[in-house]
């Protein structure tokens, strides 16, 4: 068999070799509804079936995993949801249509949300939907296959299925579909499952039983290697990958620092307080990004000022004395809030949304400020507003900033710095002028990309066209570090590129001050810091900004990859 490369997207780092294994080749069978009987019972039943299969996966499952099933569970006791299924059936809908057609209306509402976050919450209603259609049609599910030492190939992917697995079960997943911020991908990431998503047809190429090299971190599978090339492989990849993990967990504990002895921050991404302890284990030297948004969800009034300052003093006290960074409400048509009014708009992404909002709901805004500097007393705390693209919407977010901290008086952080998040062309572009108005950047590389290359990272149909490594996101970044170190601000970059190791040199070769990630991911991006002198990674740099696709990119930093 000919060798072959798919190329994918990287949804869990990590490098493996083994057997694949379909989870689903045979398609999808057509589901017929059980007929007779009382239709409202009927869908109880199916509820009950779903919840018992739920409650038995969440007996075998671990941390994130055992988390999101119980998440699923809850899912299912949602009056709302079950309720309008009931009203369907009233209204003489046959169970199966109720379903689906509640199901459907669920998730149109999620992905009529921008956010790649939220819109992934469609496939968790799709896929109880599913489930319970299962369910009424009588089928019940079967004896799960071993996938021990397996790479699990699927066109469709299961939250619910990987929730079950123990680490180190599966070696490898191969997904046709599949991004960064699905559910299936963070529970990979949980689990240390390197993981391709976004495969597309290609996956179907790969035959049952056949031998393929996972190289995750590149978004890349090699199938169809020759026994002797399998052989050299796996053998280079077992030491190399030993070498990695054995240098990665050396130098965790301690302060990142290049080669030369130029010391540099590695920070951690966090959505809630209870991540900050095992961001400290696995080396992280403060939080340069720490989402709010959780506190302001799925709920019917604001939090608290109190509740509030409660959640950010938890993070702060974890962290301590390291920095924390905010990032202020990053609400908006793509994340909306049942007690603020938003606008119906054709594109969200791009209305009313970030710091926008924030500017227009003050009371909400001086609410949170007021929170986050009270529990930052006697730290030090970064204030981050998101989506700026003009001086003037930060110069207003500012002056809010300013009257919370006159009325605070003596309750305010022992040290306090304000940034924003540089996540578009404009405000790369401007990045000279809005440094003279802020102590620090931090690059969004997700949304720049996204909004510099027109893409939207959510869709599988354009997916193959998001590409960090593309120059032009590249250039932008540079532009960003260069303005800002003229007015001696310093720029740190919190999005998936931060964490990943074949741009550690690159990104320090542009001048990046600090790198804030997944906290999985700190140990590597440390021992990669570790190999280069800043001389040597300018120079690389230099190198990498010359090509002109992001293929050729990517080529040139593999080849000067250090381990």
């Amino acid at each position: 068999m000919t060798e072959r490369v798919l190329k994918g997207l990287s949804l869990s780092p990590g490098e493996a070799f083994g057997e694949v294994v379909w989870l689903d080749r045979d398609g999808d069978a057509a589901l017929e509804e059980e007929g007779g009987g009382d239709p409202l019972e009927a869908l109880r039943l199916a509820f009950s079936r779903v919840d018992e299969d739920l409650s038995r996966r969440e007996g075998k499952a671990e941390g994130a995993g055992k988390e999101l099933l119980q998440a699923y569970r809850e899912i299912l006791k949602d009056p709302s949801w079950r309720g309008a299924m009931e009203e369907k059936i009233r209204e003489g809908k046959s169970p199966r249509n109720a379903v689906e057609e509640v199901t459907n209306h669920f998730k149109e509402v999620f992905l009529a949300l921008e956010d790649p976050y939220f819109r992934e919450r469609a496939r968790d209603v799709e896929e109880l939907g599913q489930k319970l259609l299962e369910a009424l049609s009588g089928k019940v599910p079967g004896p799960e296959r071993d996938l021990s030492g397996k790479v699990v190939a699927a066109r469709h992917l299961r939250a619910s299925q990987v929730a079950s697995w123990k680490p180190g079960e599966v070696k490898a997943v191969l997904w046709k579909e599949g991004n960064a911020t699905a559910h299936v991908a963070i529970l990979l990431q949980s689990l240390g499952i390197p993981a391709v998503g976004g495969l597309g047809d290609a996956l179907e190429t790969v035959a049952e039983g056949e031998t393929v090299l996972v190289e995750a971190d590149l978004g890349r599978v090699t199938a169809g290697l020759s026994e002797e090339a399998l052989r050299a492989r796996e053998g280079t990849g077992k030491g190399r990958r030993a070498k990695e993990r054995e240098g990665a967990s050396a130098g965790a504990p301690f302060p990142a620092r290049t080669r030369d002895g130029k010391r540099v921050e590695v920070a951690a991404n966090l959505a809630h307080p209870g991540e900050a302890p095992r961001a400290r284990e696995l080396g992280a030297e403060g939080v340069g990004l720490f989402r709010t948004e959780f506190l302001f969800m799925d709920r019917e009034t604001p939090p608290s000022e109190e509740e509030q300052a409660l959640a950010y003093r938890q993070v702060v006290e974890a962290m301590a004395p390291y920095r924390v960074i905010f990032r202020t409400l990053d609400a908006g048509g793509d994340k909306p809030l049942s007690y603020v009014e938003f606008p119906k708009e054709e594109n969200p992404f791009l209305g009313y949304r970030g710091l926008r909002v924030s500017l227009k709901e003050r009371e909400l805004f001086r609410t949170q400020l007021r929170a986050i500097l009270r529990a930052g007393k006697g730290h030090h705390v970064g204030i981050m507003f998101p989506m700026v693209v003009a001086g003037e919407e930060l110069q207003a977010a500012k002056e809010v900033l300013e009257e919370v901290l006159r009325e605070l008086g003596e309750e305010k952080p022992l040290r306090l710095e304000v940034g924003i998040m540089v996540e578009t062309p404009a405000a790369a572009l401007l990045a000279e002028e809005l440094a003279d108005q802020v102590d620090f950047f931090s690059i969004g590389t997700n949304d720049l990309t996204q909004y510099t290359l027109a893409v939207d990272r959510g869709s599988t149909w354009v997916s193959s066209l998001y590409d960090p490594y593309h120059p032009a996101v590249l250039r932008l970044i540079q532009m960003t570090i260069e303005g800002a170190h003229k007015k001696g601000r310093w720029v740190g970059a919190c999005g998936e590129l931060a964490g990943e190791v074949l741009a550690a040199p690159l990104l320090l070769g542009l001048g990046l001050d600090e790198w804030s990630m997944a906290p999985q991911k700190i140990p590597a991006v440390k021992r990669a810091l570790s190999l280069w002198t800043v001389e040597e990674a300018r120079a690389l740099a230099e190198e990498a900004l010359a090509l002109d696709s992001p293929e050729k990119v990517r080529r040139f930093l593999e080849k000067e990859a250090r381990s």
